[in-house]
């Protein structure tokens, strides 16, 4: 009997996440109704198990229902499904939402109180960027336009960056996701200025990040243990052409 019920809720996941994968024909996919659904779905097929409840919150995320997608991640947490990145997943919502000072403590808190066990982030996926971590000298156009900190947080699941220029301060999340196996970047300035939500992956040795919600995307590449290149386009025209915004040379302070 025991068997048979794994069985079953083991099918009724698979279901759940095929619908949330591929939609049902007659379903419209313009029906915010209909999209929650899926996402509940997901996380009712197995609601004590950390991995389901957390791929609800993913799917929350992709539909702009950054609340229910908190919530989930909370839930995770709970659940010790891999504190570090659901911390920091939790932590990119507030920030997102101009929380600025919620998110930067929700993410620093596990540094404190070492209440959740400590995800196991050893893969090298994790750490493809951590020649980011340091302190840098922002250089654009031959000038200097600011200064940036990059620290690892979480037990080295993710970094943190603050980087200050003259008129604003820009907090952002960088993590690796090993349930989508993608990078993101989550970024927010401390003056309501403005929101960022990157993804994308490391591949030859260059970080590769596009908009999740916006026409956006940035290239980062190490060009020596002391500098890395960054250059951040933006497209008003759905990405027949494109802008630079940014084009940064980080260099190391020693």
């Amino acid at each position: 009997m025991e068997d048979n019920q794994k069985t079953i809720r083991r099918l009724v996941r698979t279901i759940a996440i095929g619908v949330l994968l591929f939609p049902a024909a007659g379903i419209p996919q313009d029906d915010p109704v209909s999209k929650i659904d899926r996402c509940r779905q997901v996380a009712a097929a197995e609601p004590n198990t950390g991995a389901a409840v957390y791929r609800s919150g993913l799917c929350f995320e992709s539909i702009r229902d950054l609340g229910d997608a908190a919530n989930a991640y909370s839930r995770a947490l709970e659940l010790q499904f891999q504190s570090g990145t659901t911390i920091v997943r939790r932590a990119s919502i507030f920030l997102l939402t101009g929380q600025y000072e919620r998110a930067l403590n929700a993410a620093q808190a596990i540094n404190q109180a070492q209440r959740f066990a400590a995800q196991g982030c050893t893969n090298p996926e994790y750490h493809q960027l951590d020649f980011l971590a340091g302190e840098w000298e922002l250089q654009s156009e031959g000038r200097t336009s600011g200064a940036s900190r990059i620290q690892p947080i979480l037990h080295a699941c993710a970094l943190l960056e603050e980087s200050n220029t003259q008129d604003d301060t820009v907090l952002s999340f960088i993590f690796y996701d090993p349930v989508s196996r993608r990078w993101f970047q989550n970024g927010a300035s401390r003056y309501g200025k403005g929101e960022f939500e990157l993804s994308g992956e490391f591949t030859d040795g260059v970080m590769h990040l596009s908009g999740t919600t916006k026409m956006q995307r940035s290239t980062l590449e190490r060009l020596s243990t002391n500098r890395v290149k960054r250059i951040d386009e933006a497209s008003s025209d759905g990405g027949n052409t494109w802008t630079v915004a940014h084009d940064l040379l980080y260099t190391r302070r020693k």
